[in-house]
Formats: structure tokens, C-alpha cells, sequence
């Protein structure tokens, strides 16, 4: 070979190392292949990141594309196009943001400049429903007067195995708030307590909802909130000193079991039996209307005291001294002139003391549980407890009777409710074993908080409600 040939050949192999040389280009490397991002509670948020290297110098990104394969939730969030230094720390987060439970993967492609070439990883993981219960599922808070505030306390259970970060919980009703800070973390098999509070805007009936919601997702289990239903409501609510009357059946003072329909009128100021009439019938009242009442001091109304015979009008401290007539007309103690009043007590036997012994018996003194006359009426321990006062073969007292009655009865102003008596739809205790309405549409029979007038289609069904199901 020639020296001129030989310098050819030596050109053409310099050339071909050259073009070897500047075709060798960047290549880009994901980790890791598979990206599992656990388990979540449905509503929140994962986040796992795809690290790069590069080989042969700088590289660069052109595209990231999410391709799913089961179930959806994936999204990528960057820039579509960077650059990748071979010196420094490479990649990008991916986030998982699920909308419902379950598995889900996708494939991740990563389209880098290196020949336009795609390099795939794969990702994957799984949402779950948050196992958070409520309880109780029906607050009722009872009687809640305008402008005035009721709470109560709701118990929130994480019964999974995730911890679970509460972001809210929301009352439905106007003037229905709850009382927590949130975000509130509920560790797995954890608990708290978080206040609800109603200020009734009125005396309308509420009925409202708390839900909770963890993110985006809420949960499934909510709280039945009531007030000012006693129609519909628990009967307990509206019956809290326990007498047997609700308030919608009539109880004034729902905080006194001695105050209530058929209770008995004592001389105390308050209206004991709901009439809207305060101390009748007691020594305070002017039964007879002649201005004076029996009592020696203090009068309801305008009446004055000292009445000494309160069933009769012409007798009283203002009516004038008849003589001869076994009567102390104007109750200033003498009966007639040279009557006798051995015991003081302003009654004489003309004027019909029954007892002139005995101070405490005499016309208009209070019959008391004695096996005695004390008003001198010819009539023994009537108007007490161990009388039977409305003739339904019962007296109030719990273990005796006079008369031939039955003890128990929890109304003895009134001959429809006794023991015994059939339980009817009237919000009252009519058979007197401490329930009302039960067995009726008023009645909670199987205790699911919902009444048969309330909505609820099975009551000897708990688990057939308007909440649970199984009622149109």
C-alpha cells in the first residue's frame, strides 16, 4: 500500500471513531420499579416518590404520563418537561387522592430524550372507609325554650386499623354547632368525646344531623339530633323528673315529679296540678269566695286570712256574730254567747267539734293519715294518701288503704288511671308502672329512638327504623 493510500484509510477510520463518540447519549433510570404507597383511610392523601439517575451526562424529561390500571386515584402534580443532573438528587412525587375504597395501580411513563425513550413504574395502593362509630346515634336533647342552650356529648370510636384525622363535623340545623378543634386525630382503637350544643332559635321542633368528614370523604355513621319533638321524640327526653306525665302531656315543671297533672294542690306557692291555678283547694285559697282564706297568715290572691269555715260564705272574720246557732260566725273563737270551747281551738260541741279535747280535730282542721276525723265531717282520712279520693277501688299510698282500696295508684284525681288501667295514646302513665305509652304508636317498644308516630314501621324491630332502613 502507497503512502497516499494508507492516509486515506487513516481519515476514513478517523472519521467513523468520531461518529461512535458523539452518538453515545444520556440515559435516564427509574426507581424503584414497583411504588406502593400502603394503605389509607379514604379521604385522605399518600404521596411516594420516583427517583432518577442518569448515565452519560445530563438528561432531560420530555413527558410524565399516568396510565391507570385498576381503579383511579393517581395524579402527578409537577412539570411535565425538566432537565436531570447526573450530580444531584432526581424525580418526582406522585399522590394518591382516592373517591372510593379499594385497590388501585397505574403505570407510570416517563418519556426521556435519551432516543425518545419511555421507561415504565409501576404503582400502587389501597383505600379503605374509615371504621369511626358515633355514639349515641339519637341525641335528643328534650325541652330547649328560645334563646336557651342544651348540649350533650357524642363518643366518637376508631374501631380500624389506621389512624384516622377527623378535618370536620357539622350540625345541619340552625343553632346546631359542635364544639371541637379540628383537625382531630383519632389514633386506631382510640376514642373522644366532642360537645354538641343546640340554641334554639324558637320553640319549633328540631331535627337535624352531625356529620363527620375525614378530607374529601365522610363518614358514614352520623348522629340524629332532636329537640322541642316531644311528639316523636324518646319519651325520657320529655319526662326527666320521672313522674309519668312528658311534657307534652301536660307536665308544667318537668324538673318536679311533685309537680304534674293529678298531683295534689299544696300550700306552697306553686302550681302543683298544672291548672294554672296556684295553691286551690289548700287553706291559702278562698274556696268559698267571701274574700277571706282559711289560712292564718298568708292568702293566694287578694283574700284575707282567717277564714274559720272556707266551704261557707257567711262565715268569716267579716260577717256578723249570729246568735244562737252552734256557729262561730265571725271566727273570733266564741260561739255564740257562753258556748264552750274546752280545748281552744274556736269550735265548740254546739259548733261542731267532734273532739273538744283535742285541739288538732275540729270543723276545717286538715284530715291527716290517722285513722281519724280530724275535720269532723263523719268521714275518716279522706283527701290523703290511703284514701281512695276519685272511687277507682285505688289510693296513692303504696302499701295500705282505707276503705277497702288497692294501694298504687299514681293519679287519685282521676278514675281512669290506676293499676291495671288500659295504657292508652295520651302521653300520660295511665296504668301507673312508671311508663308511658307503652305498647302504643306514642311508645318506643323496641328502643331504637323512633316512636310508630314518629315513622317507625316495625317497632318491635330495632333495626327497622327511618334511619336503618326498611320503612318507606
Amino acid at each position: 500500500m502507497n503512502r497516499r493510500s494508507w492516509m486515506a484509510v487513516v481519515a476514513l477510520l478517523g472519521a467513523c471513531n468520531s461518529t461512535v463518540l458523539t452518538d453515545i447519549k444520556p440515559e435516564v433510570v427509574a426507581s424503584p420499579p414497583v411504588l406502593d404507597l400502603g394503605t389509607i383511610v379514604l379521604g385522605s392523601e399518600a404521596t411516594g416518590r420516583v427517583g432518577l439517575t442518569v448515565r452519560n451526562g445530563i438528561g432531560s424529561v420530555l413527558d410524565v404520563n399516568l396510565l391507570p390500571t385498576l381503579g383511579e386515584g393517581f395524579a402527578y402534580d409537577g412539570e411535565s418537561a425538566f432537565a436531570i443532573d447526573a450530580d444531584a438528587s432526581n424525580g418526582f412525587d406522585l399522590t394518591f387522592r382516592p373517591t372510593q375504597a379499594g385497590y388501585a395501580s397505574a403505570l407510570v411513563q416517563i418519556t426521556t430524550d435519551g432516543r425518545v425513550k419511555v421507561v415504565e413504574v409501576a404503582v400502587r395502593a389501597r383505600a379503605v372507609d374509615a371504621d369511626v362509630i358515633a355514639t349515641p346515634s339519637i341525641v335528643d336533647l328534650g325541652v330547649v325554650p328560645a334563646g336557651s342552650t342544651a348540649s350533650d356529648v357524642i363518643r366518637l370510636e376508631n374501631l380500624g386499623a389506621l389512624d384516622v384525622d377527623l378535618s370536620s363535623a357539622v350540625g345541619n340545623a340552625p343553632g346546631l354547632v359542635v364544639d371541637a378543634t379540628f383537625p382531630l386525630s383519632l389514633v386506631a382503637g382510640g376514642d373522644a368525646d366532642l360537645s354538641i350544643a343546640y340554641t334554639a332559635p324558637n320553640d319549633a321542633p328540631m331535627l337535624g344531623n352531625v356529620t363527620f368528614t375525614t378530607g374529601t370523604a365522610s363518614i358514614t355513621d352520623v348522629v340524629i339530633v332532636r329537640a322541642n319533638n316531644c311528639e316523636q321524640g324518646l319519651p325520657s327526653a320529655y319526662d326527666v323528673d320521672e313522674d309519668g306525665v312528658t311534657s307534652c302531656g301536660g307536665d308544667c315543671d318537668d324538673g318536679d315529679a311533685q309537680v304534674g297533672p293529678g298531683q295534689p294542690e299544696r300550700l306552697n306557692g306553686v302550681d302543683d296540678d298544672c291548672d294554672r291555678l296556684i295553691d286551690e283547694g289548700t287553706r291559702a285559697d278562698d274556696v268559698d269566695g267571701d274574700g277571706y282564706c282559711a289560712h292564718p297568715t298568708a292568702c293566694a290572691g287578694s283574700a284575707s286570712p282567717g277564714d274559720c269555715q272556707d266551704d261557707d260564705a257567711a262565715i268569716s272574720p267579716g260577717a256578723a256574730e249570729v246568735d244562737e246557732n252552734g256557729i262561730d260566725d265571725n271566727c273570733d273563737g266564741v260561739i255564740d254567747l257562753g258556748s264552750v270551747d274546752a280545748d281552744h281551738d274556736g269550735y265548740g260541741p254546739t259548733g261542731g267539734d267532734c273532739n273538744d279535747n283535742d285541739a288538732t280535730r275540729h270543723p276545717g282542721a286538715p284530715e291527716l293519715v290517722n285513722g281519724l276525723d280530724d275535720d269532723c265531717d263523719r268521714a275518716v282520712d279522706e283527701g290523703t294518701v290511703v284514701s281512695d279520693d276519685d272511687h277507682d277501688g285505688y289510693c296513692e299510698d303504696l302499701s295500705r288503704c282505707v276503705g277497702g282500696a288497692t294501694p298504687g295508684d299514681c293519679s287519685d284525681g282521676d278514675p281512669r288511671r290506676h293499676p291495671g288501667a288500659p295504657e292508652l295514646a295520651n302521653f300520660l302513665d295511665d296504668d301507673c308502672d312508671h311508663l308511658v305509652d307503652e305498647g302504643t304508636v306514642n311508645g318506643d317498644d323496641d328502643h331504637d329512638g323512633f316512636t310508630e308516630a314518629g315513622g317507625d314501621c316495625n317497632d318491635g324491630n330495632a333495626n327497622v327504623n327511618p334511619v336503618r332502613g326498611g320503612c318507606p
